[in-house]
């Protein structure tokens, strides 16, 4: 949600244009645009995997190790679908701490011309 970097992976542009977005959303926050779609797509990513037959078994044998049913799906799409902005983007201000951010980098960066 709001965070979109353009810069190449593992390049010293691409973690400053990272925090950027992270300060610019924090200081900001979301739009509506963005925490609807950002909603519609989890629940559509969740109704996907319902209809697959590994998947749904999946989910079944985690209910059942957490003695949860369907229901508490059925809970948390709703809580999801019930969030609005200025609680998903407290959330994030709660959670989200840019100063205590680790970054990691791995790659071949002599190949990639960075950090050299």
């Amino acid at each position: 949600m709001g965070i979109a970097i353009s810069a190449p992976q593992n390049s010293p542009k691409a973690e400053e244009s990272f925090k950027d977005e992270i300060a610019k959303t924090l200081k900001d926050g979301f739009t509506a645009d963005e925490v609807a779609a950002a909603k519609k797509a989890w629940l559509q990513e969740r109704y996907v995997q319902r209809s697959q037959d590994q998947s749904m078994v999946n989910m079944l044998v985690a209910r059942e190790r957490y003695d949860r049913t369907m229901k508490f799906d059925e809970s948390l799409e709703s809580k999801v679908t019930a969030l609005t902005v200025e609680q998903v983007t407290e959330a994030l201000r709660h959670h989200v701490d840019l100063a205590a951010m680790v970054y990691v980098k791995a790659g071949d960066f002599k190949k990639a011309g960075v950090y050299q």
